[in-house]
């Protein structure tokens, strides 16, 4: 939503994908808007970034290392350039929804096939759905915590006939803004919950990290 893209520091999101870029050869950014529709396969953007490798054989000895410098500027005006795509797509995308579906990117997730799949969420991690309203009903314990994400697992592998583990997803991170955390209306144990969450569909790497 608006708000929370506006609190994440797009310096941030340039970064992630600049360091994403480094260790890649091959990328496929996924941006998804995690609205009312997240399951839709139409609320996508996909952007794509691939390393050409320096090919040597094609120079003289003596203007080597010079291609080969400008081979890899090249490389890094291109990545530039891709967080800067990323970036404007994100600031020029106008959010009217009325409910934040975050539980809903499993399904999105579970339709990816590659062999590395790395998820970064921007978000305050306050679920406001028809499966779970933590912004009306913020949870109050640990136990709580457990307890509705283990329900709520259940009933959207029901709904949309999720596995019982997702795989080939090596990271998965939540980024939350620091403005609202410990403050914000729902916001107490959403780590517990959505670490729950993750864990029901065999991902037990999930990190939280504050900006």
């Amino acid at each position: 939503n608006e708000r929370i893209l506006a609190l994440i520091p797009k310096r941030k999101i340039k970064r992630d994908i600049r360091d994403i870029c480094k260790r890649s050869n091959e990328v496929q950014f996924i941006i998804k808007f995690i609205g009312e529709n997240t399951s839709s396969i139409n609320n996508t953007k996909v952007f794509s970034f691939k390393r050409i490798p320096f090919n040597p054989s094609k120079y003289s000895e003596d203007q080597r290392e010079l291609q080969k410098s400008l081979h890899e500027s090249k490389i890094k005006s291109n990545i530039r350039r891709l967080g800067k795509q990323i970036v404007a797509f994100i600031n020029n995308f106008k959010a009217h929804e009325r409910q934040t579906e975050i539980l809903k990117s499993i399904v999105s997730l579970s339709r990816i096939q590659s062999k590395n799949i790395q998820v970064y969420f921007y978000t305050d991690g306050i679920e406001s759905s028809s499966i779970r309203r933590l912004d009306a009903h913020p949870i109050r314990t640990e136990n709580a915590a457990l307890s509705f994400a283990r329900k709520d697992s259940q009933a959207l592998r029901s709904a949309f006939k999720l596995p019982q583990s997702l795989k080939n997803i090596t990271k998965a991170e939540f980024i939350l803004p620091q403005r609202m955390t410990g403050s914000q209306a729902g916001s107490n144990f959403v780590d517990t919950y959505f670490k729950e969450i993750f864990a029901q569909f065999g991902i037990k790497n999930l990190e939280f990290k504050t900006l």
